[in-house]
């Protein structure tokens, strides 16, 4: 493992593996402009070991052949394609002086050279006087995979650390094709082709509009903090009284907040969805599993905080059903064909016109054991930006009955995950709202 800064890319002649799927292909096209690489921090506790990671590494390769991928463009469109290089590794021995909030917002800031690969890379930050913890922040590229994808790479490599044996897993071919025939059943039910997509000159034209920042002079900002057992314990019985979920409770102070912030009348907020269920895959796998919710609401103190949450539940239930997701895979394959070019990614994206996005990971097992030497003790993120010009990103994720929250931005949107943290806990003690829940 090295402690310089990661190397840049270089020539590549791998083999062909299988062509990108349409939002594979979204995320590269549109990375070739505003680079979308994200991060997944895990705090790692116990007999820590770092001459141990990379032989760890070496077994992530071998049981996840995603990791052992480049992407490579030809006039067929742009592949997947194998590579023998290793993961690129560092290690940070100054974790009394720099935060892992720093590192991420470094990775944020360095480039993810897709040739040659692998799409991920791995940061340590660990201190020399205190060998029982250390922070591993895994980077993905995203055209390869989610922020559960980059949960799993992490839970493998602690596996690994406490010397398990981990079978090979396959290499899946990309979403709209696992998922064809969901797209199929939809439209024979209804008679129609399901397509929302603006005309390819709408996006052109979205593509070149000053929505975006420029990546070599960005410079984000990582904002995170942890919800004690008793707060997230609280936050989850009160979503239950109140007829909601934690994804919608965020989703509502951020909306009162904004409001109270920026004056803002509507907040429209992008959800990255997992579909792994109708695709058949577990959480152990690699991919880019995902659909994307995106709904637009009002934003009124007077609508009660719960109501508004469960507005967006609503919302969120309609994206996340299968005419939901169908419409979703219909309209990434009707734009971003195998030849579309990055402006065609960049006014897709522009044209989702969203003020947030909240990206809920969930409750996490880590598979560990109680006597294991390693166990991860809290996970941050995912922290990743779209660089446009006003963005700002939630990441929230719940490891061992305790939720943590990331707010990813740049640097000159306000902070207001603390804000965040006291909407929810007060909207705690409210009184049910709806009839028919106690």
């Amino acid at each position: 493992m090295n402690t310089e800064p990661f190397p840049r890319s270089r020539a590549s002649g791998a083999d062909m593996v299988r062509p990108l799927g349409p939002h594979e292909r979204l995320l590269y096209l549109y990375s070739q402009q505003h680079p979308r690489h994200f991060c997944v921090t895990a705090e790692l506790t116990g007999r820590i070991e770092l001459q141990a990671f990379e032989p760890a590494l070496r077994q992530l390769q071998a049981r996840h052949p995603a990791l052992s991928l480049s992407i490579q463009d030809a006039d067929t469109g742009p592949y997947f394609a194998r590579e023998t290089r290793p993961i690129p590794s560092r290690i940070v021995m100054d974790a009394a002086s720099v935060c892992w909030q720093q590192l991420v917002e470094e990775e944020l800031r360095t480039d993810f050279p897709t040739s040659p690969g692998p799409l991920a890379r791995l940061t340590l930050l660990a201190d020399r006087q205190a060998g029982g913890r250390c922070m591993a922040i895994l980077t993905f590229h995203h055209a390869m995979g989610d922020a559960l994808s980059a949960v799993a790479v992490l839970n493998d490599l602690v596996h690994c650390l406490n010397g398990r044996n981990l079978p090979t897993l396959p290499h899946r071919p990309p979403v709209e094709t696992m998922l064809a025939g969901l797209r199929q059943e939809i439209v024979g039910e209804t008679g129609v082709p399901i397509s929302e997509a603006p005309s390819s000159a709408v996006l052109r034209q979205i593509a070149q509009k000053p929505l975006w920042r420029d990546f070599a002079t960005d410079r984000p900002r990582v904002d995170a903090i942890q919800f004690s057992t008793l707060e997230s314990e609280r936050l989850i019985n009160a979503c239950r009284r109140q007829a909601a979920t934690v994804q919608g409770a965020l989703c509502a102070a951020l909306a009162l907040i904004s409001a109270s912030l920026r004056r803002m009348e509507t907040l429209t907020v992008v959800t990255p969805m997992s579909i792994r269920p109708q695709a058949k895959v577990d959480r152990s796998e690699i991919g880019l599993f995902l659909a994307i919710g995106t709904l637009t609401l009002p934003v009124s103190a007077e609508t009660g905080f719960w109501a508004m949450a469960r507005q967006f539940n609503s919302g969120l239930a309609r994206a996340r059903s299968d005419a939901g997701i169908a419409t979703w895979l219909g309209r990434l394959e009707q734009v971003i064909t195998p030849t579309a070019d990055s402006d065609m990614a960049c006014g897709l994206i522009g044209a989702l016109t969203y003020d947030a996005v909240v990206s809920n990971l969930g409750v996490l097992d880590t598979g560990g054991k109680a006597d294991d030497d390693v166990q991860i003790s809290a996970l941050w993120g995912p922290c990743v930006l779209g660089r446009l010009n006003n963005e700002c990103v939630i990441g929230a994720a719940t490891v061992h009955g305790r939720l943590h929250l990331t707010q990813t931005a740049p640097a000159h949107v306000p902070a207001v995950i603390d804000r965040i943290q006291s909407v929810v806990l007060a909207a705690c003690e409210a009184p049910v709202e709806i009839s028919g829940h106690a």
